[in-house]
């Protein structure tokens, strides 16, 4: 399910990686590789998040609104508790973290945060760019806009094929579904 707190906990995380501070470009990219590996390990992604191609590759859409200050509310109020407001092209954690703190995300949620640090943590951001232009097939240019990347694009660029790729994309969708009529009540 798609929360702020989630997404937040996630950016922290990240965050906590780089130092406590990181370069929002960098962590976008992290984010979305995350998701990415989820749905390549485990037929659905931490975040619930939607996903589009923008100049600079795949991004989680609601998070980058969160990141650039464009959610307002109580759910703005989540991502503040854990992530500072953007400053130039940076934010940081607001908090030290440790694991009983991260109660959105499971075990396995972490570790896929872990793999994709030690794989992706040492590139700067405009490395992940070139690598997700590279080698995350569902991307594609949109040319100053932004694009859509439905969840079966990203299960097929991952190597899922027919009837398992539509099962996944199935899921996620009904998730995100439920997801809907929860936040409306």
């Amino acid at each position: 399910m798609f929360t702020a707190r989630k997404v937040a906990q996630m950016a922290a995380l990240f965050a906590a990686k780089q130092g406590g501070t990181i370069n929002v470009l960098k962590l976008v990219k992290l984010l979305y590789l995350a998701d990415r590996e989820s749905m390549h390990l485990y037929g659905e992604p931490i975040s619930f998040d939607k996903f589009v191609s923008m100049d600079n590759g795949p991004v989680l859409s609601k998070t980058l609104d969160y990141i650039n200050g464009f959610e307002r509310g109580s759910s703005a109020a989540q991502w503040d508790e854990w992530i500072t407001a953007r400053v130039n092209y940076r934010v940081s954690k607001n908090r030290d973290i440790q694991r009983d703190d991260l109660d959105e995300l499971s075990d396995a949620d972490i570790e896929v945060m872990n793999r994709i640090w030690a794989r992706f943590g040492h590139m700067d951001q405009w490395q992940l760019v070139d690598y997700t232009h590279d080698y995350c097939k569902e991307w594609r240019d949109p040319h100053g806009t932004s694009i859509p990347i439905t969840d079966i694009e990203i299960l097929k660029a991952l190597g899922k094929e027919g009837q398992e790729a539509s099962f996944l994309a199935g899921n996620i969708q009904a998730q995100r579904e439920l997801d809907a009529v929860f936040s409306r009540l």
